[in-house]
């Protein structure tokens, strides 16, 4: 079903807010070119409410050890509890696990509404 969660002008880029949808907890983030993305609330990890998550000003790429490297600015975000870190734009971990990854929802942009596919 979709659901409209909150008006295109009601955030700003980079902005996070946790919402209720039909009883499900997700964040609705605002990315830093103004497109939505819709994630679950919960930590996979361990269930931790991911509630004040913010997109952080980078995380280390190394891939090796010794080297160090930082990028990927307003593009995680990371669970406040154990410190996993997700891409806001796929949910997916930046940890080496294929079932450690944030639900994503289908956001669809309809006027000034943001709806979400729950």
């Amino acid at each position: 079903m979709k659901f409209a969660v909150a008006k295109i002008n009601d955030m700003n880029p980079g902005e996070i807010k946790e919402i209720t949808v039909n009883g499900k907890k997700l964040l609705l983030c605002c990315m830093k070119d103004s497109t939505y993305k819709v994630l679950s609330a919960l930590c996979p990890h361990e269930g931790a409410r991911m509630v004040g998550a913010r997109t952080l000003e980078g995380t280390t790429l190394s891939p090796c050890v010794g080297e160090i490297e930082f990028g990927r600015c307003n593009e995680i975000i990371r669970c406040p509890w154990h410190g996993y870190e997700f891409d806001v734009s796929t949910g997916k971990t930046l940890f080496e696990s294929k079932n450690m990854n944030l639900k994503s929802y289908e956001v669809n942009i309809d006027g000034e509404e943001i709806f979400v596919e729950v």
